[in-house]
């Protein structure tokens, strides 16, 4: 069994992406900010496209992944209709920026979170935590996955090809299926030494 070694402890909780980029865009940037606030995904789906990138912060240096994430996490566990679509639409935004380019350095999603057959070619999710989340037959082509904890995520059939995967932690996760063709895994031997093994 491979054992991928112990990353560094992270804080809970989302992250600020250290991107300082100015808003660009002006309104249109101010629009898909108000649209995120109030979890319009109509809006961010027929938006996402036109975004120059998706690094931009707000007066408070947010980007547009961290209010979605943290819209998600003030709804959750919703308890009326109105707070169940916010809830839902959040989750749907969320997949929505990822598979958009969305840098996912360092955020937490939650346990279970579903992110099954999503196209996530190239994404950079170094030093996330998604624990347990449903990777089941996504495609994470060549993405950045150093350092990331994968442990107990449904990974079924999940596309690694070319994906940086030093560092990853995935004990516990179900991989039946998934092609690792080109990836480089970082883990422990039995005597504690770091080894490389590429899996093809």
């Amino acid at each position: 069994m491979v054992k991928t070694k112990k990353s560094s402890k992270s804080k809970k909780g989302v992250k600020k992406n250290r991107s300082k980029k100015a808003i660009k865009g002006g309104t249109l940037n101010t629009g898909f900010m108000d649209a995120l606030r109030n979890a319009n995904v109509d809006y961010i789906r027929e938006n996402v496209r036109n975004m120059e990138d998706l690094s931009f912060e707000d007066a408070s240096g947010y980007t547009p992944l961290d209010i979605a994430i943290n819209g998600y996490n003030e709804v959750k566990p919703p308890e009326d209709v109105e707070e169940f679509e916010r809830f839902v639409n959040y989750e749907k935004i969320i997949r929505i920026l990822l598979e958009n380019g969305a840098n996912g350095e360092n955020i937490t999603l939650p346990f279970t979170f579903d992110l099954s057959k999503g196209n996530f070619e190239g994404i950079n999710l170094q030093n996330a935590n998604l624990l347990g989340v449903n990777f089941e037959s996504a495609n994470l082509t060549n993405a950045n996955l150093q350092n990331t904890k994968l442990n107990y995520a449904d990974l079924t059939n999940t596309n690694f090809t070319g994906a940086n995967m030093n560092g990853t932690m995935i004990d516990g996760s179900n991989t039946t299926g998934a092609n690792f063709s080109n990836t480089i895994l970082s883990y422990e031997d039995d005597d504690d030494d770091d080894e490389n093994a590429r899996i093809d």
